[in-house]
């Protein structure tokens, strides 16, 4: 599954104007322009994937195509990770919305006692369905 193309909305605790390092030389910077989704790198302003390329570029020497959030680090996590810490929120589709009332009720449809314990279970069990069929909602 392809992820999505990467915003720095997905990254709310980076802040505009952060300076990011270069995962193959930290001495290499870049620094995210304003609330953009541009970054300044070496006097210009680019993608994080163009500012990845020409900083490998100016070190070995050669082109190659990079993802950018994976090649640039913010305290000391590529912004991919910082990405995936982000993604624990889950969208609900307006079936699984509808489905949720049936969450918490017992096989007589009458809404179980409240027990954090189970609600907790509960939480997880859905959780692992959702991460073993790839998260899809059909």
């Amino acid at each position: 599954m392809k992820k999505e193309n990467f915003s720095f909305s997905m990254v709310p605790n980076v802040p505009a104007n952060a300076e990011f390092h270069f995962f193959y030389d930290d001495k290499i910077t870049c620094k995210r322009k304003g609330k953009t989704e541009k970054v300044r790198y070496s006097g210009g302003n680019y993608s994080l994937s163009s500012a990845a390329q020409a900083a490998y570029k100016s070190i070995y020497g050669k082109d190659t195509n990079l993802c950018g959030p994976k090649y640039w680090l913010y305290n000391g996590k590529t912004l991919d990770e910082w990405r995936e810490e982000n993604l624990m929120t889950l969208e609900l589709t307006k079936e699984d919305v509808k489905n949720l009332r049936y969450f918490f009720l017992d096989e007589d449809n009458r809404i179980e006692p409240y027990n954090i314990d189970n609600i907790v279970e509960k939480i997880e069990n859905l959780w692992k369905e959702i991460k073993s069929d790839g998260g899809s909602n059909g």
